[in-house]
């Protein structure tokens, strides 16, 4: 265990851990009655501290997909990308329609959403976000999809409901 009991004040649900060059770094939310509130901490070698603040960030937590790249993190959220710039947590371009993946290239960050059963990929350009590619249907409308980047091409995987194959759909 690293730290002591009581990690939050708070309830938490739908923790996330990345470890990068040894330091873990945890994305969590604190659900109550108004908002659904995001948290990120990293332990600092003696206690976990707050990246930004406490609760700073407002959205659908549980599905907010944290990672870390060349040491500065990123917090993708219902509908915005974060940076933390050394301070706190700033917005990168614009509102992206209900992310669900998060990937990189070096320091690009692609997002890929869906709406039903189509799924889109985004790419920033260095000021907004831009649909890289066509859409692509699948068959079924799936909870989960999953994101990678190799060589500035997305690969997308969708969850399928009650097929037992797996379908892989990539853009150029």
């Amino acid at each position: 265990m690293v730290g002591t009991a009581g990690f939050s004040v708070r309830r938490i649900s739908s923790p996330t851990i990345q470890i990068v060059s040894g330091t873990p770094y945890v994305r969590y939310n604190e659900p109550n009655t108004t908002s659904d509130p995001i948290s990120v901490k990293k332990w600092n070698g003696t206690d976990w501290e707050f990246i930004g603040k406490e609760s700073t960030l407002n959205g659908d937590g549980g599905g907010s997909v944290m990672k870390i790249v060349n040491n500065i993190p990123y917090l993708l959220t219902s509908n915005w990308l974060y940076k933390f710039n050394g301070t706190d947590w700033e917005k990168m371009g614009n509102s992206i329609s209900t992310p669900q993946a998060l990937d990189f290239d070096g320091n690009t960050p692609y997002t890929a959403y869906k709406a039903g059963e189509t799924l889109v990929v985004y790419k920033y350009n260095g000021t907004s976000f831009e649909r890289v590619g066509g859409s692509v249907s699948t068959s079924g409308n799936p909870n989960y999809i999953s994101l990678a980047i190799n060589n500035g091409t997305p690969y997308i995987v969708p969850e399928r409901k009650h097929i037992t194959h797996l379908n892989t759909d990539s853009y150029h």
